[in-house]
């Protein structure tokens, strides 16, 4: 009577199954570590860089609290003469800048937060006559986040070489 063998094979296949499935666990879960630690150190950066904007937003209200409140003590008789009135009390306030275009015309003012090393928040606005006690004393023209680095372009890469072609 001849003897059958047994295929050697049936017990190591569910071993390295079992082993490749465990390879494969192991590397979708380092994976998702990977993941995840990118997400969080992005998610940190746009956290720090979103309080630093509205810190100087912030900073830049109190200005303009502090320009409004210099602006109510002027006595609102003739425009030409409260435009120049307005402008001569802006002159005393620290960091604003303000441009009278003409004698008749509304001065501009203009001031820069900073909101870190690479960024400014830049303000300009423009003095209004108050007709009424209700009228606002100022109308902001722009404010808005400025790059203060000058933007070099990377062409590091070079994809076709002209003299291998």
């Amino acid at each position: 009577m001849e003897k059958k063998k047994q295929p050697v094979v049936t017990m190591g296949t569910s071993s390295i199954l079992v082993i490749f499935i465990i390879l494969c666990l192991v590397t979708f879960a380092m994976l998702s570590l990977a993941s995840s630690k990118a997400s969080l150190t992005y998610a940190e950066k746009i956290a720090g860089r979103t309080s630093d904007y509205y810190t100087a937003c912030n900073q830049g209200e109190e200005l303009l609290a502090e320009i409004q409140t210099a602006l109510t003590e002027i006595p609102a008789e003739a425009p030409a003469q409260y435009y120049q009135d307005a402008y001569k009390a802006l002159q005393h306030i620290e960091g604003v800048r303000a441009e009278l275009p003409e004698p008749s015309q509304a001065p501009v003012i203009s001031y820069q937060i900073p909101v870190n090393e690479d960024f400014i928040l830049d303000c300009r606005l423009e003095v209004t006559f108050p007709r009424q006690l209700q009228d606002p004393l100022c109308r902001i023209i722009s404010w808005k986040e400025v790059s203060v680095k000058d933007w070099k372009p990377d062409d590091s890469l070079n994809l076709l070489d002209p003299d291998g072609v």
